[in-house]
């Protein structure tokens, strides 16, 4: 969603809020209070503060409630054909293993791509002998319902290195700056990689048409604030419609379609350069937030239609602003798309060379040889 609303000038610089890899999975700092951890607190009420937050599903919580019967499944399975046994390197007496029989220790998200996502679980696995500690990688394919496969079993010994971009519990990507302009150098490289050298090839509508995404700009009827969106599935808008019969030229609203995968633009609070940004904004949502949307059963890219619920927390914690710094991921990247880093770099290492070479003739000339 791109929006009328100004991020403000004191937002903290998205490294502050990005943790290592070896963290906890947070796109926030310590003194962040986590709602849902919170909203139970029994303390006394003037400790507390009363705080407004969106209501999201996030991933932890997703895992165990869509693959319980998928994971309890595979790992009786390796129970039975003795894949634990050669694990452990022993051989192990329990015949069954329950749901209640797992624990999910600790999650790791990483993308794949838009749509695909791997998941690694550390489990704990209670055993007649000992608990077993485990890692289970899970992949994810979030465009066809969060179709999912046990794609590996192996202790937690065995820890991949991986180099894939994280995701935080929600699905949004942890970047810095860094992180962000990389991502749109990426988008260039995947999509077109000629926009890199040559800028004439940087066109918004060029990028959203090689990312197959269509672009629908509509009058929207009575809608004063969101400036575009990007529809992951087909949906309908109210437009703006004038009666050429009326005296007055009197307006009315129609409802209208909108394909899977379109980019609306309400032609009726933007100019042409806005507009622009807009496809870019909305570009970088698909490529790299189309999952956090799908993962909260959203049909379009409009974050003000996410329900909000007051929750008490400790007044020296701030609430979370996971919708904030996705909205900040987006507007970054979409001045990282429109100067692309790797372009602007080559353009200005042309213009030191070029700017070398003239300070050289002119000293040639300046100082003949007798």
């Amino acid at each position: 969603m791109n929006d009328l609303i100004q991020f403000p000038d004191d937002v903290p610089e998205a490294e502050e809020l990005a943790l290592e890899a070896d963290d906890q999975l947070s796109l926030i700092p310590d003194d962040v209070a986590d709602p849902e951890e919170e909203e139970n607190l029994e303390e006394d009420e003037s400790t507390l503060q009363e705080v407004s937050v969106p209501v999201l599903d996030n991933m932890d919580t997703f895992v165990w409630n869509h693959d319980k019967t998928l994971i309890v499944n595979e790992m009786n399975e390796s129970l039975m054909n003795g894949t634990l046994d050669k694990l452990m390197d022993t051989t192990l007496k329990k015949k069954l293993i329950r749901s209640s029989d797992i624990m999910i220790v600790s999650t790791n998200y990483w993308q794949l791509n838009s749509s695909d996502l791997l998941a690694d679980l550390i489990c704990r696995i209670d055993m007649e002998e000992t608990p077993l500690n485990l890692r289970l990688t899970l992949w994810y394919n979030t465009e066809e319902g969060f179709a999912s496969e046990l794609q590996e079993i192996c202790t937690v010994d065995d820890l991949p290195q991986r180099t894939l971009p994280k995701l935080d519990k929600y699905l949004i990507p942890i970047m810095n700056n860094d992180d962000i302009e990389d991502a749109a150098d990426l988008m260039w490289m995947k999509y077109e990689k000629s926009a890199l050298i040559h800028p004439e090839a940087n066109n918004p509508w060029n990028l959203a048409d090689l990312m197959k995404l269509s672009i629908m700009p509509l009058r929207l009827f009575n809608e004063t604030k969101v400036r575009s969106s990007l529809f992951l599935e087909e949906g309908s808008v109210l437009v703006q419609k004038y009666d050429p019969k009326s005296p007055k030229h009197e307006t009315h609203d129609e409802k209208t379609a909108i394909p899977v995968n379109t980019i609306v633009l309400n032609t009726s609070l933007s100019t042409f350069d806005e507009r622009m940004l807009d496809i870019y904004h909305e570009c970088f949502h698909y490529e790299n937030h189309a999952m956090f949307f799908r993962l909260q059963k959203m049909i379009q890219t409009d974050i003000s239609k996410i329900k909000k619920k007051k929750v008490k927390i400790r007044k020296d914690r701030i609430p979370p602003d996971v919708l904030g710094i996705m909205e900040y991921q987006a507007r970054r990247g979409t001045y990282a798309l429109m100067l692309p880093r790797s372009a602007f770099r080559a353009f200005a290492s042309s213009k030191v060379h070029e700017l070398k070479r003239e300070a050289q003739e002119n000293h040639t000339y300046s100082n003949p040889k007798n």
